[in-house]
């Protein structure tokens, strides 16, 4: 899955672990990467962005989560630029081995009402399924 506005490098897998700071995949190792923000794309727990702390080896370590689910990708956009998305210093719902990642090396982000960054990681099919740009869209 290729996600919109990001910068640089990403990687996806499948949740092999996780804790409610962390997520696992035994396949790979995140070391060798600088991987700024991981997304979980689908499973029980798809939705949230986190902010990577730092990569050891098989594991991702989080420092903080925005929760982007909503009734769409321009939902979550709007909630994002708005400074309207929850966050969390823990994953919203604990990732489990149903969730498939991905992790980027960067994003675009917006400054939210307190100016802090919230990143903007929407796949592209996530825009093209969206009703309410697809409405737009027929609008227009």
């Amino acid at each position: 899955m290729r996600l919109a506005a990001q910068n640089g490098v990403q990687v996806a897998g499948r949740v092999t672990g996780a804790g409610p700071r962390w997520l696992e995949d035994s396949s790979r190792d995140f070391g060798k990467g600088k991987w700024r923000y991981v997304r979980i794309v689908s499973g029980r727990a798809a939705g949230p962005v986190a902010h990577v702390r730092h990569p050891e080896d098989s594991r991702l370590v989080i420092g903080r989560s925005w929760d982007l689910r909503g009734e769409g990708a321009a939902a979550a956009v709007r909630a994002a630029r708005e400074s309207q998305a929850d966050t969390m210093p823990i994953w919203f719902d604990v990732p489990d081995e149903t969730s498939r990642y991905v992790a980027v090396e960067d994003s675009r982000t917006w400054l939210n009402g307190t100016g802090e960054e919230c990143p903007v990681l929407i796949a592209a099919g996530e825009l093209l399924r969206d009703r309410s740009l697809a409405a737009a869209r027929e609008c227009s």
